[in-house]
């Protein structure tokens, strides 16, 4: 906990959001972590570092990111479901507030990277436990993965026919664990998703969340699918430009 707290106090009083991005970053090029190439021991080490346990403690304190969490929560008890998997989970932050609101399910924390000890206060978090489950969450996973589309279809098996999937992500450069390679997602993720028997819904109120459900069991053909990765990844930056900046060409050009 010392570690953490002389951590917490780097961010300044309050703390910032931004000095907390610096940190990680700083954390990333001591690791000897690169974007376009997954080396397991090194990204194992970058995300096993102490300032993961101060994001932790940061999401914990920060009123927006308790008020988008409390916001998930709510739309997860709407669904009342049965099993809960919380994948990318954490220091359990998110598991916690949904053992609280849904009483009756069983909720599974599963993190790839996460300490052992992040549920062992909880006694209904479980680790990662057998399928179908009715919902998943996984906030902020999919722009830290070098491969999104394996990740969606396990996912996708993981549900059971009509469960639903909650994702938030931010898919911008805003630390350097956020992988390009991914950034294209921010425009397809519905067609990718749809590709692998999950329909998009829509967002979970004002927050980036949105919402997907399975409708079908499919066997993508990936050869066709890693094409459209590339196209869509290649496609990336002109949509990206468009989306800032089109409305305002368009009021420029004589026939705007």
């Amino acid at each position: 906990m010392m570690r953490s707290q002389v951590s917490l106090d780097q961010l300044g009083s309050p703390p910032r959001l931004e000095k907390l991005w610096e940190l990680m970053d700083v954390a990333w090029r001591t690791c000897g972590c690169r974007q376009l190439h997954f080396d397991p021991k090194r990204y194992s080490a970058f995300y096993s570092h102490p300032v993961w346990e101060l994001n932790g403690l940061f999401v914990e304190q920060d009123p927006e990111s308790r008020r988008h969490r409390e916001m998930f929560v709510a739309a997860i008890v709407e669904r009342s479901p049965n099993r809960v998997l919380d994948y990318g989970g954490g220091y359990g932050t998110l598991a916690r507030l949904i053992v609280e609101g849904c009483p009756e399910a069983t909720v599974h924390l599963f993190d790839p990277y996460g300490p052992a000890s992040s549920s062992e206060s909880f006694d209904r978090i479980q680790v990662l436990g057998n399928t179908p489950y009715d919902l998943i969450v996984a906030t902020d996973v999919l722009e830290h993965v070098h491969d999104p589309l394996r990740l969606l279809q396990q996912w996708s098996k993981l549900l059971a026919p009509g469960g639903w999937l909650l994702l938030a992500n931010c898919f911008e450069p805003v630390i350097l664990c956020h992988l390009p390679q991914t950034f294209h997602l921010s425009f397809s993720l519905p067609g990718f998703s749809r590709a692998l028997g999950m329909q998009y819904i829509g967002p979970v109120g004002d927050t980036h969340a949105i919402w997907f459900q399975k409708v079908a069991s499919t066997n993508p053909c990936w050869p066709l699918l890693r094409v459209q990765e590339t196209w869509s990844q290649l496609l990336y930056p002109y949509r990206r430009f468009w989306q800032r900046w089109g409305a305002a060409l368009r009021r420029r050009l004589p026939w705007g």
